[in-house]
């Protein structure tokens, strides 16, 4: 049995932390439309656009958060989304 591709996501906001597990894919919106990160994807920083914050994990595709602008850091192991709502 393969060993489940996940890594860490943090999503918060002003008022706190929103989602903080596991996840397979995370799906953040960006001016040429959505971006999807997996486990070892590219560190990256990058600014949100308006949109769906969606991810991925073994219970299926759900959504986080819909959001006015954002950051996502991505690491080789985690993912940090810091939105305004």
């Amino acid at each position: 049995m393969a060993a489940k591709e996940e890594f860490t996501l943090t999503v918060t906001n002003e008022k706190g932390v929103l989602y903080y597990g596991p996840c397979e894919l995370l799906f953040v919106p960006s001016d040429r439309g959505d971006i999807a990160i997996m486990q070892h994807h590219t560190p990256m920083i990058m600014k949100m656009a308006p949109g769906s914050v969606r991810m991925k994990d073994a219970s299926g595709e759900r959504e986080i958060v819909t959001v006015k602008t954002g950051i996502v850091y991505v690491a080789e192991d985690s993912a940090s989304v810091l939105v305004d709502l």
